[in-house]
């Protein structure tokens, strides 16, 4: 099962670098646009933060399973490895996990009421339809939500190894 959400942590870490890509390109129009043709889009600054938001939620879980968040160890560093482990465990599967569903299902809730409603934004003179947006939440939380399942049961098996 680690396996198989590792995998799926690789792919979402993977949809993230080209949304990062795609939001380059996105800048780089914008600007020759801008300043050689003298014509400025409506659409680069909400799909920039659009690739943004779903990159940064995307690459969330392969940083996780490479230790790449920023940590406190003030407290965790003076814990026993196993101990410091399953603290980790705990978190992760018994809070974090749960409250980043919560916020899945509010996002994924959020997108679909947008869609059925056919929802524009009305800030913008583009006046997209915003439910892609939300939906690109929904599928960043889920696959942070993932990684963040796979991370758990990891330190846990870590935690019990090191007990038995």
């Amino acid at each position: 099962m680690i396996r198989w959400l590792d995998r799926a942590t690789g792919a979402a870490g993977a949809a993230g670098a080209l949304c990062f890509a795609a939001l380059l390109l996105v800048m780089l129009f914008e600007v020759a646009s801008r300043y050689l043709l003298g014509r400025p889009t409506i659409w680069s600054t909400e799909t920039a933060a659009l690739l943004n938001g779903a990159g940064f939620l995307l690459a969330a879980g392969l940083a996780l399973r490479q230790g790449a968040h920023v940590g406190i160890d003030v407290l965790a560093a003076r814990l026993p490895q196993r101990l410091r482990d399953g603290v980790l465990a705990l978190f992760l599967l018994a809070v974090f996990l749960p409250l980043l569903l919560w916020v899945l299902e509010a996002a994924a809730a959020r997108a679909w009421s947008a869609f059925l409603t056919g929802e524009v934004d009305d800030v913008s003179p583009w006046r997209r339809p915003i439910w892609p947006k939300h939906a690109a939440l929904a599928a960043g939380l889920f696959c942070f939500a993932v990684s963040v399942l796979a991370e758990g049961v990891r330190a846990g098996a870590r935690a019990v190894r090191r007990h038995g």
